[in-house]
């Protein structure tokens, strides 16, 4: 439901900025070009995002929010990479003929694709893209983005320290170098032990790991009331993260005993840089 609902939200920006860019009134077909990969990037890829795209565009006929002359058509080309990204908005634009680029929910794609549609005054929007680097406009002129920077933790910390006096604690994003790399429960526990020698206080921006990164971090110690996990992500994305039907789901549990979810979307509602 989460992604469905963000959809919905991008559906509607993407309606918006259509037809402030072309002539209203007269029987027409918005082509959105969509850069997402087939496979990769787990609920960021088109696999889990189709039924999605579905029910967005129904919510918005059903809304009336898009009007009754105009008609939402997808066209997806596979996004792995950089080079793939800038050769597949050129595709769309060239060859499509598309109105406006959805894409891509990974930052290092969308930073190159961004520089391009901004030099061709184009409409493009993301909505998992994070890289701080995208909130300057004078770069990025035609960016949109539904999801804010990274950054928006430190506003997060910023508080905590102000209301409670917290000084020491660690952020933890589940991101591996090279790309391709696997993120192993090895490399997670070497990182969590070095954390746990350092601070009691942990930001979770894991995303969909974060399970892993609570039923490791029980594994090493870290349950037992000394350490409090923040997940600091935009929504909760499911009412029992801990129960999956595996053999850990104890551990799982006793895991999120300790976590704390603290949402962020009044932030990135405010904030001036998304």
């Amino acid at each position: 439901m989460p992604n469905q609902l963000l959809w919905t939200l991008t559906m509607h920006l993407i309606v918006y900025v259509s037809h402030i860019t072309h002539t209203c009134g007269e029987t027409r077909e918005v082509k959105i070009g969509l850069l997402l990969s087939k496979f990769c990037c787990n609920y960021k890829s088109l696999s889990n995002q189709a039924s999605a795209i579905s029910i967005a565009f129904e919510k918005l006929r059903a809304d009336g929010v898009l009007p009754k002359n105009t008609t939402l058509k997808p066209i997806w080309r596979d996004t792995l990479t950089e080079s793939e990204g800038i050769g597949n908005v050129v595709k769309f634009v060239q060859n499509d003929g598309v109105d406006i680029i959805f894409g891509s929910p990974s930052s290092m794609i969308t930073v190159p694709v961004a520089f391009l549609t901004s030099y061709w005054n184009f409409p493009h929007i993301t909505w998992s893209a994070n890289s701080y680097d995208l909130t300057d406009k004078t770069k990025f002129t035609t960016l949109v983005r539904t999801v804010g920077p990274l950054r928006m933790c430190e506003y997060s910390a910023n508080g905590l320290k102000k209301e409670f006096g917290v000084n020491n604690l660690v952020i933890m994003q589940s991101v591996v170098y090279p790309r391709n790399a696997e993120l192993t429960d090895a490399i997670i526990d070497e990182y969590l032990s070095l954390v746990k020698q350092t601070s009691r206080i942990i930001f979770l921006c894991t995303e969909d790991h974060t399970r892993r990164f609570v039923v490791r971090a029980c594994e090493l110690g870290m349950c037992n009331g000394d350490f409090v996990f923040i997940y600091t992500m935009i929504y909760v994305t499911a009412q029992f993260p801990w129960k999956l039907g595996l053999p850990d789901d104890a551990i799982a549990k006793a895991g999120y005993k300790n976590m704390v979810y603290l949402l962020n979307s009044e932030m990135v509602r405010e904030a001036p840089y998304i």
